[in-house]
């Protein structure tokens, strides 16, 4: 399914990555720091033996903070790509909908024919439509499907996906 994005959401999901890029980049600098301050630690253990309690307390205390740390960029990283899940899955749902109104628009388009001729024309006209309708069919099931799979995952905005789901059908 090939479903456009705007600029706008292109632009914010290009400074969304530079921010991801950047708070890695941060983190993998603390998870350094921490490394050497753990090495610093055992040179202190062995220079200072009478100090051994504390420096172990200290020690578990940053340790169990950057375990905090862990879930804590594991918890965002996880939000990070439901955000990007639900920001095409939200573009898909606009395209979706703005083809089924025009689609709508066209096939109400009240027709009487006079003549066999205009009969015609509009016969070929509604199996134009109803073939453009069987080729948009597998994108509105893909929709569908994939946001059944995304409510499926516990996606944080279930309700949302469920309602985008509904007013498609009912379109």
């Amino acid at each position: 399914m090939a479903f456009a994005r705007t600029s706008r959401q292109s632009a914010n999901k290009y400074e969304i990555e530079i921010h991801i890029n950047s708070l890695n980049t941060f983190y993998s600098f603390l998870s350094t720091q921490v490394m050497n301050i753990n090495k610093e630690a055992d040179v202190l253990v062995a220079t200072y033996p009478d100090a051994v309690d504390h420096i172990v307390a200290k020690r578990r205390e940053l340790l169990r903070a950057v375990e905090k740390l862990d879930g804590m960029v594991k918890e965002r990283n996880l939000q990070l790509d439901q955000n990007e899940q639900l920001l095409d899955y939200h573009s898909n749902f606009r395209e979706l909908m703005t083809w089924a109104t025009e689609f709508l628009a066209r096939m109400c388009n009240p027709e009487l024919s006079r003549d066999l001729h205009e009969a015609t024309t509009v016969y070929s006209r509604h199996s134009l439509l109803h073939g453009e309708m069987k080729e948009r069919e597998a994108d509105f099931t893909k929709f569908e499907e994939l946001g059944q799979e995304l409510i499926d995952q516990g996606h944080y905005m279930s309700d949302d996906i469920k309602e985008k789901i509904s007013s498609l059908a009912h379109r």
